[in-house]
């Protein structure tokens, strides 16, 4: 399972999507972004980002600013000012900074609700996901690759009609 944005022309894979699932910004209870009614996307971008390295939709629009991150020209990744490897530990450090954590409504649902993070007043249609499962064209997939991507789909069809 991973972000499939350019990769629908591979002749070497089978690309599943999944279905996209919105994503929102979450900040500091207190941030001085929780004051303003609506947001801008200047706004937003003069705090920085604390993610993954991103591909996709999201990275196209926050595109090349200093104070959020920047386009690595060789991969096409957008790598946020704070890069992590975990997002857990991605959205702890927007628990205890200035710093903004982009994410969907499942992971953020814990800490809006234990009141940790607060969901910022800032959508944009194409803040999305853009996941989906890919395979090798040649490889017939194992009985256990089976189950997992019976199981997603599963899941994904739970959460269908969703709260994002």
């Amino acid at each position: 399972v991973v972000d499939i944005f350019g990769l629908d022309h591979e002749p070497d894979l089978t690309v599943e999507p999944l279905p996209a699932h919105a994503i929102f910004v979450a900040c500091r209870p207190g941030h001085p972004l929780t004051q303003k009614a609506e947001l801008r996307i200047e706004e937003l971008l003069r705090f920085p980002l604390v993610s993954t390295p991103m591909r996709g939709t999201l990275a196209a629009i926050v595109g090349n600013n200093s104070t959020v991150g920047h386009l690595d020209a060789t991969s096409s990744r957008f790598l946020p000012a704070i890069q992590v490897n975990s997002l857990s530990l991605a959205r702890q450090i927007a628990c205890e900074s200035d710093a903004l954590f982009p994410g969907t409504a499942a992971m953020l649902t814990s800490d809006l609700a234990a009141g940790r993070l607060v969901q910022l007043n800032f959508r944009i249609p194409a803040m999305r996901t853009s996941y989906g499962i890919i395979q090798r064209r040649d490889r017939t997939p194992s009985p256990a690759l089976k189950l997992f991507v019976t199981t997603l789909r599963l899941v994904e069809a739970e959460l269908g009609s969703g709260h994002d």
